[in-house]
């Protein structure tokens, strides 16, 4: 492995650089001080976070496979979500009509894409070494990079719309929808470190995998479906192994929920007491993850991503709400949703019990 190992490590550094050359060749040609502030942030997904897990970590520290293939992953979306953010920012500058939710989309669409190429940079890396990679480990990092990908995205329109303008007066005409973008930003670099932190655990572990029945295995064969169903078990074990900071998660979420409620029923303060809120529990929630030990993962096959996308669903519908305006047909989708998700949750746990029950006997 160790002349193949190299052989990648130089072809990565070659990449980094690479890229690097492109991106400040294309601010040099935009002559804009802006455009080069807007890419500042894109270089820490696209360039820094590479460079630290792919060589540092991956080639220097554990010399992993694993840790180098991650890499791989941060530098492919991370180079992907730049390109997305350059034809956004030309397409905001020539249309006016190009809003922020044209710019999720766009973003969305090519992020997807780069999905597919890092599973062929994935089955490539098991051809070649002739060894099995962590699936979990691959599908967080993934998850990780786009979620770093969307805060960046956030950063750079609050810096929009924050630039020429009177900070004082805009915190003072919108404050609740300025700090409801803060818990979005904020829930999805937290997303980030969870994903990072258990992928980096998870690199170098055989881990067994989920067992689906003939009708869901089809489905799940698919590898952004099981991309997407192996990162929310991996969240959903990593959030459950640190009780504290589980607590903390659910509770900034009511928080936040709450805060949603009443602005969408346009209550007067009560939304920017319970954004503010939000704010603090999740910011200390995150704190304290940090310093959570190493993980074991036992069981983690076992596990079913149930809080995690009833969470992740509500937390859509809601903001589709609020983006959107109220909606009978949303509010009911969110009552159905809500029951089906308990329904199932106490079916699952019976059945459970019950084969449990079964083997004991």
């Amino acid at each position: 492995m160790g002349k193949k190992a190299d052989r990648i490590d130089n072809a990565f550094l070659f990449a980094l650089s690479s890229i690097g050359l492109l991106i400040s060749f294309i601010q040099i040609r935009q002559e804009n001080l802006s455009g080069l502030i807007e890419a500042i942030p894109f270089l820490l997904l696209g360039i820094a976070l590479p460079f630290y897990v792919g060589y540092m970590r991956g080639a220097i520290e554990k010399d992993s496979i694993g840790e180098r293939i991650r890499g791989w992953i941060y530098l492919v979306i991370g180079t992907m979500s730049y390109f997305a953010f350059f034809i956004s920012s030309w397409l905001r500058m020539n249309y006016p009509q190009f809003q922020f939710i044209h710019n999720q989309i766009l973003l969305a669409l090519v992020l997807t894409a780069s999905s597919f190429l890092v599973y062929a940079l994935i089955r490539w890396t098991r051809r070649v070494f002739r060894r099995s990679l962590n699936q979990y480990a691959l599908s967080g990092t993934a998850l990780s990079a786009f979620s770093f990908a969307f805060v960046l995205t956030m950063v750079i329109n609050l810096y929009h719309d924050i630039s020429g303008k009177d900070l004082f007066a805009m915190v003072s005409t919108g404050p609740t929808e300025l700090l409801f973008w803060i818990t979005v930003g904020l829930a999805s670099f937290l997303i980030f470190l969870i994903c990072e932190k258990a992928s980096a655990d998870a690199a170098e572990r055989d881990l067994p995998l989920p067992r689906f029945h003939r009708r869901v295995a089809r489905i799940t064969n698919f590898f952004l479906v099981k991309g997407l169903y192996l990162g929310a078990v991996l969240m959903e074990y990593t959030i459950d192994f640190n009780l504290k900071a589980r607590l903390l998660w659910l509770l900034s979420y009511v928080l936040w929920f709450m805060g949603s409620l009443f602005w969408i029923a346009r209550v007067s303060l009560l939304p920017l007491v319970f954004f503010s809120l939000a704010i603090l529990v999740a910011s200390l929630e995150g704190a304290i993850f940090c310093r959570t030990k190493t993980m074991n993962f036992m069981g983690i096959e076992t596990r079913i991503p149930e809080k995690t996308s009833y969470c992740v669903v509500v937390f859509a519908i809601m903001a589709t709400m609020i983006l959107a305006g109220f909606s009978l047909t949303l509010a009911g989708l969110l009552v159905v949703f809500t029951v089906l998700s308990l329904a199932s949750y106490f079916i699952n746990h019976a059945s459970g019990n019950h084969r449990s029950n079964s083997s004991a006997a």
